[in-house]
């Protein structure tokens, strides 16, 4: 039977007009550069040159009454390859929507582009002028259903997009696995109501629906209000691009303060500010007080400065927000929006409020320096091996002032990477610190202290302990004195023979605990030094509260000293003091006979510094003890 396929041309125009607007609005917004997007674009360009094919079959008919059958005939035939190519792109698409692009499945691919071929032969040779299934009656196309070609290889990959949802469902997220299966199934339908019904006017449209739902949900980049910038989505996907894009791109990072609430005039200012000076700028906001953004390379340095200092500023005399501004000519090294905004930080820290900072070459390699040492010391924590040679224990030894001998002594913490040999705590214990990874390591180095000491012990040396260094935020570590005590044990050495070092805080809640926890540790036998005295906040009440048996006085108390007779009647006044009230008293930091004479006669008991040694491997440290006599 023959049936005349009525046909609407205002469908394919307005499938036209969405998907060209879809694509102008995906050239306009900040996506992810990678494969599986590509598929989409071209998807979506070749549908619409299947709108514009299918739609010029009227003028073709009513204007060209004696138009060749070979171009009635091919415009249908073009008409479907186009159609089967956008239906093997969104088969690819799904491929790599399921994360099956991997060698052993790139079979999937293969098979869709053979069957792609032999579909593309078969509508060809079916729309030619040798009458093969279809034909042209007055210019308007003519069907047989028994041979539509075309409709069988639809069927077909309709069913193996279905096979892929189904066999693959646990590879992508529900909402967006049902919202694509839905709505596939709702373009099939529409199909199979128009082949029912006779008419050829909504194919298009049947294609373009699943593409709209695949923009929406996942690759839409919402603008930000206020500022018209990106979110941390986009910036994400930016980075994620790799350096052959960001090596064309510089950032301006503007960061406002936290405590100010900034106004939307303000930042609606910041995305105009730039006019005249850079172009092609992309912004993007991270949380709520930062704007960054991104410019060509080629915009020179000076160009720059010069819209800080007259565009910007202007804004600031305005709203008189405090800021801190970073000019970065390289983030390829970055792989998401946190890592931006740790690297941000980091420089921000060490800036004053209102500066301007152009990072450097130098300044780069000293935050890579730092990123490396964390993800080390983030790994040895992770790992928690009490033998980590990573970790090294190096000491200084401590002169005991009545005997002359040296019998105690400070150890003190250093990193052997494979990228960096040796590194001091200069560069490593703020870093730890901040990222709550500091009691690992004390307890590594307490681990090897012990070791070291129960050596001593074992081959008769004298020593009377070694001491070492917890920071406060590890007292409060629910388990810090049951840590300390398993470690000591494991070792079978006495508890007199390890001290722990502290240094005070202000804090009240501080006080507390390490009353408590210091109390648990000296009815073991522990010795507990209260490190820095004099070094800034003291409060004596809490000093002999918590029962310190030792008080080190800082070396910038003894350099006080040393250098004023204000200084000197300082140290001796609280020298005189702690030492009537029974504390054993350790001045650190002695480099002179001078500042050692001033401690001998200010009470000490022991002293320590580089008059009589540097910091040495822990392994070293027999060379400066003695022999026990009972031995």
């Amino acid at each position: 039977m023959i049936y005349n396929m009525k046909y609407m041309v205002y469908s394919d125009m307005l499938v036209f007009i969405v998907a060209f607007a879809m694509l102008y609005a995906i050239i306009n917004m900040s996506i992810r550069n990678s494969e599986n997007f590509r598929i989409f674009i071209w998807a979506l360009i070749i549908l619409m040159v299947a709108c514009v094919i299918n739609s010029i079959r009227y003028p073709i008919a009513n204007h060209w009454k004696d138009a060749p059958d070979w171009i009635l005939y091919g415009r249908r035939g073009l008409f479907y390859v186009l159609c089967l190519t956008d239906l093997m792109f969104f088969q690819c698409y799904l491929v790599y929507l399921f994360h099956l692009e991997h060698k052993k499945e790139r079979r999937w691919i293969i098979s869709f582009q053979i069957i792609w071929g032999i579909g593309c032969i078969c509508c060809i040779i079916s729309n030619t002028p040798l009458k093969i299934g279809y034909y042209i009656v007055n210019g308007v196309s003519m069907i047989d259903k028994t041979t539509d070609l075309f409709a069988y290889f639809y069927v077909y990959d309709v069913f193996i997009i279905a096979i892929l949802f189904w066999y693959y469902h646990t590879r992508l997220a529900s909402r967006i696995r049902n919202a694509v299966i839905w709505v596939s199934t709702f373009s099939f339908g529409i199909m199979i109501f128009q082949t029912v019904a006779g008419i050829s006017s909504f194919t298009t449209l049947t294609y373009l629906l699943p593409m709209l739902v695949a923009l929406l949900m996942l690759h839409s980049n919402p603008y930000d209000t206020e500022t018209g910038a990106l979110d941390s989505v986009s910036m994400d996907n930016l980075l994620r691009q790799g350096s052959k894009k960001l090596d064309r791109l510089s950032f301006l990072s503007l960061k406002l303060k936290d405590d100010h609430e900034v106004d939307a005039d303000m930042w609606s200012m910041f995305y105009y500010f730039q006019e005249g000076y850079v172009k092609k700028v992309e912004l993007y906001r991270l949380g709520y007080n930062r704007i960054i953004m991104a410019y060509h390379k080629q915009e020179n340095e000076e160009k720059i400065r010069d819209m800080i200092d007259t565009k910007f500023m202007k804004a600031y005399e305005m709203y008189k927000i405090p800021y801190k501004i970073l000019n970065i000519p390289d983030i390829s090294f970055l792989t998401s929006s946190e890592d931006f905004q740790r690297f941000a930080v980091y420089f921000e820290k060490r800036m004053n409020e209102n500066e301007v900072k152009f990072i450097t070459e130098e300044d780069m390699e000293k935050y890579r320096e730092s990123r490396y040492i964390l993800s080390q010391l983030t790994d040895i924590v992770e790992k928690m091996d009490l033998d980590d040679p990573r970790v090294m224990v190096y000491c200084q030894p401590v002169q005991n002032v009545k005997t002359n001998q040296f019998d105690t002594a400070e150890t003190l913490m250093r990193l052997k990477l494979e990228k960096m040999p040796f590194v001091t705590p200069d560069k490593f214990i703020a870093l730890a610190e901040s990222h709550d990874l500091v009691h690992g390591l004390s307890l590594i180095i307490l681990s090897k202290a012990c070791e070291s000491v129960a050596q001593l012990l074992r081959e008769g040396y004298s020593i009377n302990r070694v001491s070492v260094n917890f920071s406060i935020s590890e007292i409060h570590e629910m388990r810090f004195c049951e840590d300390v005590m398993e470690i000591i044990e494991r070792h079978h050495i006495p508890y007199e023979t390890i001290a722990i070092e502290i240094t005070e805080s202000q804090n009240d809640k501080d006080y507390e605990v390490i009353k408590r926890k210091v109390g648990i540790l000296r009815e073991k036998g522990m010795k507990i030094y209260l490190d820095d005295f004099g070094s800034g906040y003291s409060n004596l009440d809490r000093i002999f509260g918590i029962n310190f048996d030792v008080i080190k006085f800082d070396r910038s108390l003894l350099q006080f000293a040393n250098d004023t007779a204000l200084g000197n009647t300082v140290l001796s006044y609280f020298a005189g003091m702690l030492y009537s009230l029974g504390y054993t008293l350790l001045f650190e930091g002695v480099e002179t006979e001078l500042q050692e004479q001033i401690c001998k006669k200010n009470r000490a008991n022991y002293l320590q510094g580089f008059r009589y040694s540097k910091p040495i491997p822990i392994e070293q440290l027999k060379d400066y003890l003695t022999k026990s006599v009972n031995r």
